[in-house]
């Protein structure tokens, strides 16, 4: 009989799909740690790297680490992660994945650098440049990003300069370089699709709510059970591969003026229940059983 496995959950609350996650893994037959990342500290001397939760030495070796982080505690998240893979724990997505797709300029380099279809963007730091990228992305529409944001936050559709002159000012007042990318015509929908391992798993179409263009789930959207066109698993799998990724989630416009379709994101930390639900797939226990058969195979 195989050894069982002790699996840390990274995470910043106990989320539906966290919990869904420990039961799966403890269902499984193995054991799950959960670990709030940013109830921890960890310390590097000369004996190498040191975590505390809560104050208290965390002293277990763990088999494998997967990280489920957003907001603003998404480096924290990452640096927990890492000090798990400096003690020999699998992870899910290595850490520089992760940390590569919560960078949105980074990450459409590495998509685009990969042959991935990207929407045209311009990341921008002086206002004399702003004009002259809007031009040369069409004009308006457009799209104006911070380089950091889950859930469609920090993401704002531009219709005209002085929105524009208005929100660009806000983020330079913050220090904050801005992203600024051709408008899509999608309809005000996308599509998720959930890869693991190179397989393209369960897909739904995402729909934006009345009045907007943002369409997750998590911001008022809601999604419909979809059949993805082969091109378009093609394209998911080749997007996560792109980022170094096991597990992800690759949202993917389609241009109805042109039938193009554009990359938007890939998530390291997708939502896999509702997704699951949705397309009658049992997302998270795909994730889970993957997961421990990638750990395995590491051991041998």
């Amino acid at each position: 009989m195989s050894k069982a496995l002790s699996i840390a959950i990274l995470a910043q609350d106990e989320s539906p799909n966290i919990a869904a996650l420990c039961d799966t893994i403890s269902n499984r037959g193995h054991e799950p740690i959960l670990i709030f990342y940013q109830k921890c500290d960890i310390a590097c001397d000369l004996t190498g790297s040191h975590l505390y939760v809560e104050g208290q030495k965390f002293t277990r070796q763990v088999d494998g680490v997967m990280l489920r982080s957003w907001g603003v505690q998404v480096p924290l998240g990452e640096e927990v992660q890492r000090h798990f893979e400096s003690t020999g724990a699998v992870p899910s997505n290595p850490v520089l994945s992760v940390h590569l797709s919560n960078d949105k300029w980074a990450s459409l380099q590495r998509l685009a650098s990969y042959g991935v279809p990207v929407p045209p963007s311009y990341l921008i730091t002086q206002s004399a440049r702003l004009f002259p990228v809007i031009e040369q992305l069409g004009g308006f529409p457009l799209v104006l990003k911070a380089l950091r944001g889950t859930w469609g936050k920090a993401v704002h559709q531009i219709d005209n300069a002085e929105q524009a002159e208005t929100l660009f000012d806000q983020y330079q007042n913050m220090g904050l370089a801005v992203l600024l990318q051709k408008f899509v015509a999608a309809n005000d929908a996308d599509h998720r699709l959930v890869v693991v391992d190179g397989n393209m798993v369960a897909n739904v179409m995402r729909v934006a709510p009345p009045g907007s263009f943002k369409a997750n789930v998590s911001g008022g959207g809601h999604a419909e059970k979809y059949t993805a066109s082969p091109q378009m698993c093609e394209l998911a799998v080749k997007a996560s591969q792109a980022m170094g990724h096991r597990v992800s989630g690759v949202d993917i416009m389609i241009d109805h003026t042109t039938g193009q379709l554009y990359v938007g994101e890939v998530n390291d930390g997708p939502d896999l229940i509702k997704t699951g639900q949705i397309a009658g797939i049992d997302t998270v226990g795909i994730v889970v059983d993957d997961f421990v058969q990638q750990i395995r195979q590491s051991r041998r």
